[in-house]
């Protein structure tokens, strides 16, 4: 049986890392030099604030006509593609290369204010895991992932906007 003062160096010498490793913690970060990295404040790493963040971007900079394709994943028991190219043109959305099946499947997600709502929708349940990229410029979902319970099997889901050209 080891003696308690065997482990004491080792505790001394983890609590002065831990303690160091903490004061660099408390600076603020910066990006290294010449980094195209963009640090995000502490406020917006909530993932609502985000939200609100990237929909105040595409209100002020969100093209009003643009094209996107959208590719869903989920556990969800349907058949058929799980990608759809929209067309967007002052509020009014089409599917042009889409059955009238698959249009009307992902009616709810066919513009990028729609697919906001469905964000929003998705932290209103309150997921245990959520996670969402913006475009830095317009602030268009580029994807998000969300799992409402961890220990339950075939609830995740999330999309993915690819191929985002404003028009």
């Amino acid at each position: 049986m080891r003696s308690p003062r065997c482990c004491r160096p080792r505790g001394v010498a983890l609590g002065l890392a831990l303690a160091v490793a903490g004061a660099g913690c408390a600076a603020a970060p910066t990006a290294p030099t010449g980094s195209a990295a963009v640090l995000l404040a502490p406020e917006l790493l909530d993932p609502r604030q985000q939200l609100a963040a990237a929909q105040q971007r595409w209100a002020a900079r969100g093209p009003g006509n643009y094209d996107f394709t959208l590719a869903v994943s989920c556990f969800c028991f349907f058949s058929g593609p799980n990608t759809v190219r929209f067309e967007v043109r002052n509020g009014v959305s089409t599917a042009p290369e889409a059955t009238a099946q698959t249009t009307e499947r992902f009616r709810s997600l066919s513009t990028i204010d729609l697919v906001f709502v469905d964000i929003q929708r998705a932290l209103d349940r309150a997921p245990d895991y959520f996670t969402a990229d913006y475009d830095r410029d317009t602030g268009y979902p580029l994807r998000y992932s969300v799992d409402y319970r961890r220990n339950t099997a075939d609830d995740e889901g999330g999309l993915s906007i690819r191929e985002f050209v404003a028009r």
